[in-house]
């Protein structure tokens, strides 16, 4: 899964509902997951997104535990 070429929470929204019930996981240890997870919230400005689009980012990190 390669999300770095999303640009937005809309084209991830986009993704999210277009992918077929599958179960991501985040490989490695803690340390590394957090890497992914934290890069991931710089990608989208997470601080900078409204109360529904940081809802897109929640689900996202949901189906990718």
């Amino acid at each position: 899964m390669n999300i770095k070429n999303l640009k937005n929470t809309q084209e991830l929204q986009i993704f999210l509902t277009g992918s077929q019930a599958v179960a991501f996981s985040l490989p490695g240890n803690k340390k590394y997951r957090y890497h992914i997870i934290q890069s991931t919230l710089k990608l989208f400005h997470y601080r900078a997104l409204n109360k529904q689009q940081k809802g897109v980012g929640h689900s996202f990190f949901i189906t990718s535990n």
